[in-house]
């Protein structure tokens, strides 16, 4: 081949091409093994916005990766990857071959401690090369991949702490996100937030000041990566002033300037727990020590942070299970029909001031409850039930659903109800147990204590009445 010809072919092969390079403050094997593992890989895999669910994984060449990426707007995208050459830590290459299918490699290289790595694909023409590139945005998707990366890498010899809540992932978030909440509770314990303020989205920041015990003011900021809500926040953190400037550790001068912070929420059984990742990003060598060698005291200031956020959740967390209990001077037998007459439920059931209509309710097992309260605005609400017990006059289990305009459930109750007789008067106990509340549900929460009172209230007026 002539000089000519061989320069063409690389002129070719290059505008067929995505590449983009990365060093990486971390060595080749660290590196490496973030390709190994799709535990690692859902990290990182894919541009800002994107997660990756794995169905098939073996790393050994002519093993096969097939996983489904998951889009900002929930859009699926299923791929298949052949890995072709597995050189431990110098170089992977491998073969995407679902559409548009392309083949590509990383190498790894060691510069001076640190990991120089390229990614490459080549597609068959540069008009496919092309396409990709203005309709799947291959060349920022690239960019962003190895951004996240290098995050997953910083990680790796992250501190980590993480503390159960006994709260709602969507109230967490909100506490974690919306200024008002975070100058409640954010910092170690002692400290006051005296500027909080968020513009909460990808390149926004968060800039926030704290005045201590003694009267000492310190500033910080975030600069947000990610903000994938409800799950998790990705940022830049660093000391800051009232401007909002980057400025040094006030008592720590070798203190990293920056820190690559994760928060993930992550929702079980109506509890939430939250994972907080530091690591030090762009740090000299003797950064990186001042910031092992303070793990410990990080500890200590986040596990104060975390009583903090703990004692905010006990006031701003509407409770999940309510306990009422009233004496009416009345029989049980008035007490149990008013709840199982829809004529006599109609003129108690809704807080004060609603009126409510029912259309449907069937007192026995398995009957359905369907009602509408208007409020003193004219808003109304829906809703509607199934009932699960029915032992007059003793006792009413009742499932009910909060919903919205459009009939969507958005709170599910499970209703307990006992009627208990002595000396003609009767008592009433009535425990309301959270069984499912969507993210749009917190007014309904909020309010519920409030309004079952005043229904219980409402309630006791007509029996009393009734009696005489």
């Amino acid at each position: 081949m002539s000089p000519n010809n061989a320069t063409a072919t690389a002129a070719t092969d290059e505008a067929r091409a995505i590449s983009a390079t990365r060093v990486f403050d971390a060595p080749p094997d660290l590196v490496f093994e973030m390709w190994t593992d799709p535990k690692h890989l859902a990290n990182w895999w894919g541009p800002r916005g994107f997660s990756i669910t794995t169905n098939e994984f073996a790393f050994k060449p002519g093993g096969v990766w097939r996983f489904i990426m998951h889009g900002p707007d929930g859009t699926d995208y299923p791929n298949k990857i052949v890995w072709r050459e597995i050189v431990r830590p110098q170089r992977i290459a491998y073969s995407h071959v679902s559409g548009p299918p392309f083949e590509a490699s990383a190498t790894f290289t060691e510069r001076n401690g640190k990991t120089e790595m390229t990614m490459r694909g080549t597609f068959e023409s540069a008009e496919l090369r092309d396409k990709v590139a203005k309709q799947f945005g291959a060349v920022e998707g690239m960019q962003q991949t190895m951004d996240r990366l290098g995050e997953e890498v910083a990680n790796a010899n992250a501190f980590v702490i993480s503390r159960t809540f006994d709260a709602p992932r969507d109230l967490i978030w909100k506490a974690w996100t919306e200024p008002e909440r975070m100058a409640k509770w954010f910092g170690p314990k002692g400290v006051t937030i005296i500027h909080s303020k968020n513009d909460l989205r990808p390149q926004g920041v968060y800039h926030y000041g704290m005045r201590t015990t003694d009267g000492k003011d310190m500033w910080g900021k975030w600069i947000y990566r990610e903000v994938v809500k409800p799950r998790k926040l990705v940022f830049v953190n660093s000391f800051s002033d009232a401007k909002g400037g980057i400025t040094r550790h006030p008592m720590s001068p070798e203190w990293p300037l920056e820190l690559l912070s994760t928060i993930a929420f992550d929702e079980n059984g109506g509890k939430t727990t939250v994972t907080v990742m530091w690591a030090p990003i762009n740090a000299s060598a003797a950064e990186r020590k001042t910031f092992s060698d303070g793990k410990a005291s990080m500890k200590g200031g986040w596990s104060g942070t975390f009583d903090s956020l703990e004692t905010y959740l006990r006031t701003a967390a509407p409770p999940r299970t309510l306990t009422f209990t009233r004496t009416f001077n009345a029989p049980r037998s008035l007490v149990f029909k008013a709840w199982t007459d829809p004529k006599q439920m109609a003129k108690w059931f809704g807080p004060r001031g609603f009126t409510t209509t029912i259309s449907e309710h069937d007192a026995r097992v398995g009957g359905a409850l369907r009602i509408e309260m208007r409020g003193p605005d004219g808003t109304v609400y829906p809703g509607k039930g199934v009932f699960r017990e029915v032992a007059a006059p003793e006792r009413l289990v009742l499932t009910t659903f909060a919903l919205d305009a459009s009939g969507k459930e958005v709170l599910e109750n499970l209703n307990t109800v006992t009627f208990t007789e002595r000396d003609g008067k009767t008592t009433l106990e009535l425990r309301v147990e959270v069984v499912r509340a969507a993210p749009d549900a917190e007014p309904f929460l909020a309010g519920m204590e409030q309004g079952w009172t005043e229904t219980l209230e409402r309630l006791g007026e007509l029996v009393t009445s009734s009696g005489r």
